[in-house]
């Protein structure tokens, strides 16, 4: 359900007039609608900051990684005299920039938690614990290769 502004004393919903450029917004707050109580606020920063986030890995992994992957497995007799290696290269490399960037987007959007922008090991999301790992893991690998 999506809504803007206070609740207190409202005897309907009606439908929302987004607009060009205004989209919903996710309170950081509890609001109770059976009992009208709370007040819906967003932040579209942060928002937007985590929609880039969840782009950039869209991009990095599933479409720069996966298509490095496949030239190495499937273009060296396409591609003779080590181009092949170079396009997968060029890709790995741009997966690991945009990752990277894509990661540091997630801790300036949560730049007003309790410790700022720290995601702990050992949380409830093991998402959290997941994407740490994963990082630590690509720029070892990085370093290695």
């Amino acid at each position: 359900m999506f809504g803007v502004g206070p609740t207190a004393g409202a005897t309907s919903f009606p439908a929302h007039n987004l607009g060009v450029g205004n989209n919903p917004t996710v309170t950081g707050g509890r609001v109770n609608a059976v009992t009208d109580s709370g007040d819906v606020q967003g932040d579209p920063t942060r928002e937007m900051l985590i929609r880039a986030h969840g782009i950039l890995m869209i991009i990095a992994w599933p479409v720069m990684a996966v298509t490095a992957i496949f030239f190495a497995a499937w273009m060296r007799p396409a591609l003779p005299n080590g181009q092949w290696f170079q396009v997968h290269r060029i890709l790995l490399l741009g997966s690991i920039l945009i990752g990277v960037i894509g990661f540091i987007l997630i801790f300036v959007a949560n730049k007003n938690n309790s410790p700022p922008g720290l995601i702990t090991l050992g949380s409830s999301n093991v998402r959290h614990d997941l994407s740490i790992v994963v990082i630590v893991v690509i720029w070892l690998l990085f370093v290695v290769c």
